[in-house]
């Protein structure tokens, strides 16, 4: 995987400019819980998602994502594990070109995903482009993956996602749209929309979440933000469907930047505006893939 040496190589060009960059992220410890009114029972999930992005004063970035979730034991003894890593090089004031890996994992089963992407900043508004590989028992599945981001006011932030994965003839196609708004200092809205098609089938599968979150920093003086989200899945093939509600709690801490935590990433949101690269992977992860 050639990917991983492009990778390796940025991070010891990179080490010695540490003083100068700009280091932001966070981390989310976060409890969820499943249900359906179609049938009885629940599900309870535990997850820890951590995001650390690297920016040097010169042409080099860098970032990793990565995750956990744990189920009940009367579910599955096997927790899912991802990591994903990317690296760029600014080609100019507003183009970037960089390269991404990511491992999904769980129990004796791995997806494998790597990639190249190009990017394009300007202003207010970021614009990426991805195509790439995913493997899994020996299974090889092109991924391509359009994304954008933009900031509409100060307290407003808009992100939307273009996805698709091919294997032999069958394809997988999302779309995808996140909101953040911040109502104050310590309130902030925060909300996503996903729909999947599974082509050549008659599968589909739809979600819609809605959360809230409060920066305990201006009340406590302690950086972090407690955070609700209420969503809703629904599966629909050949005209059966299925409802799954789910609600996810979350406690979040910020790395550098502003101090700030952003969108937990436990929620939807997050899974569209910064989620894994590798398309498949990033299905897995949001609540169509994996509640």
């Amino acid at each position: 995987m050639n990917y991983a040496l492009l990778l390796a190589a940025t991070a010891v060009v990179a080490a010695p400019t540490f003083a100068s960059a700009e280091i932001s992220g966070g981390s989310t410890i976060g409890f969820s819980q499943l249900s359906s009114p179609d049938f009885s029972g629940e599900l309870d999930t535990t997850t820890f998602d951590f995001a650390l992005d690297y920016y040097d004063a010169g042409p080099i970035g860098f970032g990793i994502e990565a995750g956990r979730t744990s189920f009940d034991d009367s579910v599955s003894d096997d927790a899912l594990w991802n990591v994903d890593l990317e690296a760029f090089y600014r080609l100019n004031e507003i183009s970037r070109l960089g390269a991404y890996v990511g491992r999904v994992s769980i129990g004796n089963v791995d997806l494998d995903s790597y990639g190249l992407i190009w990017g394009y900043d300007l202003g207010t508004t970021s614009f990426e482009a991805s195509l790439g590989q995913a493997e899994t028992d020996g299974d090889n599945i092109t991924e391509f993956s359009l994304w954008s981001q933009f900031d509409a006011t100060n307290s407003t932030r808009l992100a939307a996602e273009f996805a698709t994965a091919q294997n032999d003839g069958d394809g997988i196609y999302t779309y995808a749209l996140a909101a953040q708004h911040g109502l104050s200092d310590s309130f902030a809205l925060f909300g996503n929309i996903r729909y999947t098609n599974f082509a050549d089938t008659d599968t589909g599968a739809s979600e819609v979440g809605v959360g809230v979150s409060y920066d305990l920093a201006p009340l406590t003086g302690l950086y972090g933000a407690l955070s609700l989200e209420l969503a809703r899945t629904n599966l629909d093939s050949g005209g059966n469907d299925v409802d799954l509600d789910i609600v996810r709690f979350g406690v979040s801490l910020p790395f550098g930047g502003s101090g700030k935590a952003g969108v937990p990433l436990n929620s939807g949101a997050s899974n569209v505006a910064s989620g894994p690269r590798g398309v498949t992977a990033g299905l897995l992860s949001s609540n169509i893939g994996l509640f």
